[in-house]
C-alpha cells in the first residue's frame, strides 16, 4: 500500500520544511472504522503506523485510538481532514522505503 505522511527535509525549496513523502510498504488491514478502513504499517524497528484507507495518509499509532477517534468525530470534521488529506497527497515526494522509515526516525 502506498502510505505518506509529512518529514522533516531541510534542503527544499519553497520555505516549508516538511514535504508530504509516499512510498510502498507491507500493511495488515483493513480495519474497520465507522465508515472508513485502516491499515497497520510496521517500520524495522517495529514502530506502528496506522494509515487511512482511501489517502494512505499516516493517522496515527495506535489501532484503537485512532478508531474510537472516528468513530466519535464530527463528520464535518472527519470530511475537512480528507479534503486536506487529498490536496496533500498530490504535492509527495516518492522515496524508498529505507529512506521513508529513516525520514520518520523509524528505520
Amino acid at each position: 500500500m502506498r502510505i505518506w505522511t509529512r518529514a522533516y527535509r531541510p534542503w527544499i525549496h519553497g520555505g516549508d520544511v516538511h514535504q508530504p513523502i509516499i512510498c510502498d510498504v507491507d500493511v495488515t488491514g483493513p480495519y474497520e472504522a465507522g465508515s472508513h478502513q485502516l491499515f497497520i504499517a510496521r517500520s524495522p524497528n517495529g514502530t506502528v503506523f496506522i494509515a487511512e484507507g482511501e489517502t494512505g495518509a499516516i493517522v496515527g499509532g495506535d489501532l484503537a485510538e485512532v478508531t474510537n477517534d472516528i468513530v466519535a468525530a464530527e463528520l464535518v470534521v472527519i470530511e475537512k481532514q480528507m479534503i486536506w488529506a487529498r490536496s496533500q497527497v498530490t504535492k509527495t515526494a516518492e522515496v524508498t522505503r529505507e529512506e521513508f522509515w529513516k525520514l520518520l526516525r523509524a528505520d
